[in-house]
C-alpha cells in the first residue's frame, strides 16, 4: 500500500515535529522508504534548516529510521530553486568525501580535479591555473610545500574525510562530523562511540590540547586499580540492601494496585522478603565478578592491545621496510 493510499485510507497524518493532526486534504511530505509523514510548514523549514548546514542527505526525523527524502520531495516542498542548491550541496559533500579530489585554489573558481600524491601538479580546466595536489596551494616555480595556515585546527573526519575545523581549543575533544555524523576524537583521530574513551587510563583527556602523558597515565592506571575493588564493595553493599527491600516493596505495590485483600497484599509481602535475600545474593554473585573481569582483565587486555602491540607491530613494519630498502639499494 502506498503512503497516499494509506493517508486516504486513515483519513489524517500527525507529524512528528509540531504533533499536530491533519486531515488527508492538507500538503504533506513523506521520505523514501517509511511511511512517516512531514506537515508542508515543518517540511520546508526542517529542509531549510539543513540545506543552510549542509547536513544532506536530508533523512526522516524519526530517530533510527534511515529513510531519507529525495529529489522529487525536495523540489515538491521548497521549489525548482531550492532544488538546485540541494543537487549542489550533495555534489559538493560527495567531492569532499573524496580523498584523492582537490578544489582549485583561485578565487571564485569551483572547479574540483581529481589527482594523486605521485603526480603533485594539477592544472585547472577552468581558470588553467597549476596547484599542489599536497598543500593545495597554487604551483610556482620552485614550489616548496606551504601548508595552510591554522591548519592545527583543521583535522580530516576518520570516516569520510572532510575537513573539519575545531573553533575552540578548550571546548570538549569528542567530535561529531557534520556531514557523515561519525563520532570521533579530536587528539587521536580514533572513532569513538562512548564517552569512555576519555575516561580509561589508556584514553585521552575529554579537554585540553594533549593526549595523557605516560606518568599521568601511570598514576591513573594505579589509582584505577587501587580504587576499583572499594568501589566495587561499596555498591555491592548498597545493591544488597536496596534488593532487600525493593522486592517485597513491589510485591505488595502490585498486589495493591491490582485491588487485591490486605492477606493477600501480606501474603505477597513476606514471599518477596523469601526471595528478596537469593536475589541479591545472586545479583552480587553475578555483579561483582564481572565488574573484576573488566577492571583486571578487560582494561589491561585493552590497554595492552592499544600500545604495546601497536608499538611491536610499527618497529616490525619499520625493520621489514628496512630491510627491503637494504636489498633494493644491493
Amino acid at each position: 500500500m502506498s503512503v497516499e493510499t494509506q493517508v486516504a485510507a486513515e483519513g489524517s497524518f500527525s507529524c512528528p515535529i509540531c504533533i499536530t493532526d491533519y486531515s488527508a486534504n492538507e500538503k504533506w511530505c513523506s521520505p523514501e522508504g517509511c511511511s512517516h509523514r512531514l506537515c508542508q510548514d515543518c517540511a520546508e523549514q526542517y529542509f531549510d534548516a539543513a540545506i543552510k548546514d549542509r547536513d544532506v542527505p536530508l533523512r526522516c526525523v524519526i530517530p533510527d529510521c534511515g529513510s531519507t527524502f529525495g529529489c522529487e520531495q525536495v523540489e515538491q516542498v521548497l521549489g525548482k530553486d531550492n532544488l538546485s542548491d540541494y543537487e549542489a550541496i550533495l555534489l559538493l559533500n560527495y567531492l569532499e568525501s573524496d580523498p584523492n579530489v582537490r578544489f582549485c585554489p583561485v578565487a571564485d573558481c569551483p572547479f574540483a580535479v581529481i589527482g594523486t600524491p605521485d603526480d603533485p601538479v594539477i592544472e585547472c580546466g577552468v581558470c588553467g591555473g597549476f596547484f599542489c595536489f599536497i598543500c593545495k596551494n597554487s604551483w610556482a616555480e620552485g614550489h616548496e610545500h606551504v601548508m595552510v595556515e591554522g591548519v592545527d585546527s583543521v583535522k580530516a573526519c576518520p570516516n569520510c574525510s572532510i575537513p573539519i575545523q575545531k573553533v575552540q581549543d578548550n571546548s570538549c575533544n569528542k567530535m561529531v562530523c557534520p556531514q557523515c555524523k561519525c563520532s570521533f576524537c579530536w587528539l587521536c583521530g580514533k572513532k569513538v562511540n562512548e564517552i569512555d574513551h576519555f575516561w580509561t587510563p589508556s584514553g585521552c583527556t575529554y579537554y585540553g590540547k594533549s593526549t595523557q602523558g605516560k606518568r599521568r597515565r601511570c598514576i591513573y592506571g594505579a589509582v584505577y586499580l587501587v580504587s576499583s575493588p572499594v568501589l566495587i564493595g561499596v555498591v555491592a553493599a548498597i545493591l544488597g540492601p536496596v534488593v532487600l527491600i525493593q522486592i517485597p516493596y513491589f510485591a505488595v505495590r502490585r498486589a495493591q494496585e491490582k485491588g487485591k485483600s490486605r492477606i493477600q497484599m501480606i501474603g505477597n509481602g513476606l514471599a518477596g522478603a523469601m526471595i528478596s535475600p537469593f536475589a541479591a545474593a545472586a545479583a552480587i554473585a553475578v555483579l561483582v565478578p564481572c565488574a573484576l573481569g573488566v577492571v583486571y582483565i578487560y582494561v589491561p587486555a585493552s590497554f595492552f592491545s592499544r600500545h604495546v602491540l601497536r608499538r611491536f607491530r610499527r618497529r616490525k613494519g619499520r625493520s621489514v621496510a628496512d630491510r627491503n630498502r637494504e636489498c633494493t639499494e644491493v
